[in-house]
Formats: structure tokens, C-alpha cells, sequence
């Protein structure tokens, strides 16, 4: 059984986890894929993305929100964790998304 705590998720991005190179300008592939490698870190830690309580989004323009808040609906569907997303240039060039989470990593069945 697992004891109840938090799993924080640092800054994940667009990169294809084999070749680390940028999946494609497109902000739907960017954010399903950077999506993906946010679930992946949670499972690897015990815990998925139902669990996530809370998401930092950080949009290198905010004229692609409505194209993420769908892709984002589509990851998490009925109740929604907080969220707060701001425009910000993440660090590498191409880069059109970062997400960062915090997810409860709680007893096991509960």
C-alpha cells in the first residue's frame, strides 16, 4: 500500500522521449505529445493523471488557447485539477508549450 503525498512534476515539453527533437510546430501535437510525457513521468512515479491536482501551463502565445484547452479536455475529462496558464517563452526555440503538475499520490484504492 502506498502512504498519501504529493508527486511534483517539473516542466515537461513537446520532445519526442527517444530523440529529444521537437515534435512539430503544430500547438495540437505539441500539447498532446508534452500531455503524454507529463502522464508517462506520473506513472513512472505511481500515480496518472486522474490523480493530478494541480497543472501549470506556460504558452508561448496565447492566441493558441483555445486549440490547447481542447486538447487539454481531451486528457482530462469531468473535474478538472487547478489551473493556471500564463504566455511565457519557454527556454528552447520551438517550443510552444510547457507543463508543469502536482499529483496525489494516495493510498492505493481510495
Amino acid at each position: 500500500m502506498k502512504c498519501g503525498g504529493f508527486l511534483f512534476v517539473s516542466g515537461q515539453g513537446p520532445l519526442d522521449p527517444a530523440t529529444k527533437q521537437i515534435v512539430s510546430p503544430d500547438i495540437a501535437e505539441q500539447t498532446r505529445v508534452t500531455l503524454d510525457n507529463v502522464k508517462a513521468v506520473l506513472e513512472a512515479g505511481g500515480t496518472g493523471i486522474a490523480n493530478v491536482v494541480r497543472v501549470g501551463v506556460y504558452l508561448r502565445d496565447m492566441k493558441d488557447f483555445g486549440v490547447f484547452n481542447r486538447v487539454f479536455k481531451e486528457y482530462f475529462a469531468g473535474v478538472q485539477p487547478a489551473r493556471t496558464t500564463v504566455e511565457a517563452a519557454p527556454p528552447r526555440a520551438g517550443v510552444n508549450v510547457e507543463i508543469d503538475a502536482v499529483a496525489w499520490l494516495g493510498e492505493e484504492g481510495k
